[in-house]
């Protein structure tokens, strides 16, 4: 087994679309190889600006989003509180409320006055889940959803998205975006290495917090979901279909399981969460890349036979 050095750990923490390079003082700027193709947020050339990042080179951003054959997806998840005096308060609040989820948020100083809370993921999740699963949780305890990262769920032809700057750059401002303790004192580059690498938050963690988001969703939104159930009392074939041990055959019980649901009224976001648990379980998707897509194909499927 190999094992990471700390920066190499650092780009892992943080890879993802596109790099940008940004200056202390100046315009966020896509850095370009020399062919004219955008530098990406993973491989050799990568860690190599990461090298730059920690070293006083030159500060890097991050596009979280990227491509696995047709979904978009992303390796973290962060949200950009920039509230004046409430955005501590913002940022120790969005921390409690993923912790009761097992999830870690890891609060970082920003560069001026603000902070950053991130999320780093095992996995790559979709981006559309990630999106809703952060804004959900954001909601719940009252933390403004205008900077949550990522803040596209799929990105059009020739776009790159939104950036976010990453922590510990040199030369940065003493006390300035760097991650802190439980005490919210600073932590150094090590130890926050270490944390972060240590509590990297799993895809079904993540799908725990959908929930969140169909709860919060404004009443106009909401009626445009099939149902309006969110509970776990499905009865039925989806009820059969769950409580047994072995398939004949994953794909067709997956699919009457989602129209079950959908019988049963329940909404398109709480089926397909009910959906990742089940093929936990059935193990028919689990560990393939179009995982995100395969689910997607069954709610869709499933929403038009019913």
């Amino acid at each position: 087994m190999v094992t990471l050095n700390q920066t190499e750990q650092f780009a892992y923490l943080h890879r993802g679309g596109a790099l940008a390079g940004c200056p202390p003082e100046g315009v966020i700027t896509p850095l370009k190889a020399p062919n004219g193709d955008l530098r990406r947020a993973n491989g050799a050339d990568y860690l190599v600006a990461i090298e730059g990042h920690l070293g006083g080179v030159l500060p890097l951003g991050v596009y979280p989003l990227f491509k696995t054959g047709r979904v978009w997806q992303v390796h973290w998840m962060a949200v950009d509180l920039d509230e004046g005096e409430a955005s501590l308060t913002h940022a120790c609040n969005l921390r409690t409320l993923l912790e009761r989820y097992g999830i870690t948020g890891i609060i970082e100083r920003s560069r001026r006055k603000g902070y950053h809370v991130w999320v780093y993921l095992k996995e790559p999740v979709s981006a559309s889940v990630a999106r809703r699963s952060m804004i959900g949780a954001c909601r719940i305890v009252d933390v403004p959803i205008r900077e949550v990262y990522p803040k596209q769920s799929e990105l059009s032809d020739g776009s790159i998205g939104n950036c976010l700057r990453l922590p510990y750059p040199m030369p940065r401002a003493e006390g300035r975006q760097v991650a802190l303790d439980r005490d919210l004192d600073p932590l150094d580059f090590p130890t926050f290495i270490t944390l972060a690498s240590a509590t990297m938050t799993t895809p079904s963690q993540v799908r725990n917090l959908l929930p969140l988001h169909v709860a919060t969703e404004p009443a106009s939104a909401m009626q445009q979901q099939r149902g309006v159930r969110t509970d776990t009392d499905f009865t039925g074939s989806a009820l059969r279909i769950w409580n047994a041990t072995e398939w004949v055959d994953r794909s067709r019980d997956l699919c009457t399981f989602a129209m079950s649901l959908f019988s049963q009224g329940y909404t398109t976001d709480t089926v397909r969460q009910l959906l990742y648990q089940l093929d936990d379980r059935m193990k028919k998707y689990v560990g393939r890349s179009d995982r995100e897509r395969r689910i997607d194909d069954i709610v869709v499927e499933a929403g038009r036979r019913i």
